[in-house]
């Protein structure tokens, strides 16, 4: 077995977020390099809010269970010790309005390219997005997975918490000025946490209806984490620009603004081995906005 991770990648053939004959074939074609890990694609913890219309979806109705299930087993079935975790997603503020529902964590800055207009999410609307995202994991450990990954990069929801430039103030933001970096990381504490305790209470109600069902132990928890997203008031940068600033003034104050400041991205880190996670994937960036974002600004 190699040391080899298959990174998840949205392929889109999923008709109602269910895997289609094509994208069992992929992940079957994918597992006979036998890999150590294969991450599969971002799986919607909801229908309502999506970026792609034919993304997988992992909810606990049957049809998307048995669909989660059958991509475990064709896995399985070509590499029976490869690792499996499945990626959970909310497209928040980059969901397809065409479609879907768009949702934003607070109304954008006129300086960020994540401007688009959508519903400003109420405090119950995130306490049942924390709901979906532990009951998704469930989803994936019943099919037999071997893990989630909470998809916390490429601009999706969870990264949209985690800015300095959300300035929510109900406990779930920055505040006024986006400073309260603990409210800005409390969804994705209550996420991995509420994961972590939900595997280990249906292990304790299932154990005895399924003999095969893991140990909690071994139900590994992941975040993918966009450590600079290389935009205004993202992720790994300084803070919200200061929209008051003279024309003449707001380059020199933009190219500040995206320079790389990654004490906060390395703070989370820490806070997330206690949290129980096992693995942090690292990325960068946000490929609607800036696929060039590899370039450094200095």
């Amino acid at each position: 077995q190699s040391d080899l991770v298959m990174q998840p990648m949205e392929c889109c053939d999923s008709p109602m977020g269910i895997p289609s004959p094509t994208t069992l074939d992929r992940y079957r074609r994918l597992s006979r390099v036998h890999p150590y890990m294969v991450i599969v694609e971002a799986d919607s913890e909801e229908i309502q809010s999506r970026a792609r219309a034919h993304q997988l979806v992992i909810i606990k109705d049957p049809a998307h269970l048995q669909g989660t299930s059958k991509i475990v087993q064709v896995i399985r079935k070509e590499d029976g010790t490869v690792k499996i975790i499945i990626q959970l997603n909310h497209s928040g503020s980059i969901s397809d309005g065409r479609f879907s529902r768009v949702v934003r964590v607070c109304a954008p800055s006129e300086n960020s390219p994540d401007n688009a207009l959508g519903d400003i999410l109420t405090t119950e609307e995130i306490e049942e997005i924390i709901t979906a995202f532990i009951d998704g994991a469930e989803a994936a450990y019943l099919a037999g997975a071997d893990g989630v990954d909470v998809k916390c990069c490429h601009g999706y929801l969870l990264g949209q918490f985690l800015r300095p430039a959300n300035i929510r103030e109900d406990g779930f933001g920055g505040g006024p000025d986006g400073s309260n970096f603990d409210g800005r990381v409390e969804v994705v504490r209550r996420i991995v946490e509420g994961i972590d305790l939900r595997i280990k209470q249906v292990y304790e109600r299932e154990k005895g209806d399924i003999p095969t069902l893991r140990s909690p132990k071994e139900f590994e928890l992941m975040v993918r984490l966009s450590v600079y997203e290389g935009i205004v008031g993202g992720i790994g940068t300084k803070g919200p620009q200061d929209e008051s600033l003279a024309p003449e003034e707001m380059q020199e104050m933009m190219d500040a603004d995206l320079k790389e400041i990654l004490r906060e991205p390395l703070e989370l880190v820490r806070r997330l081995a206690e949290w129980g996670v096992k693995w942090v994937n690292v990325s960068a960036g946000i490929p609607k906005f800036n696929g060039d974002v590899w370039v450094r600004p200095r």
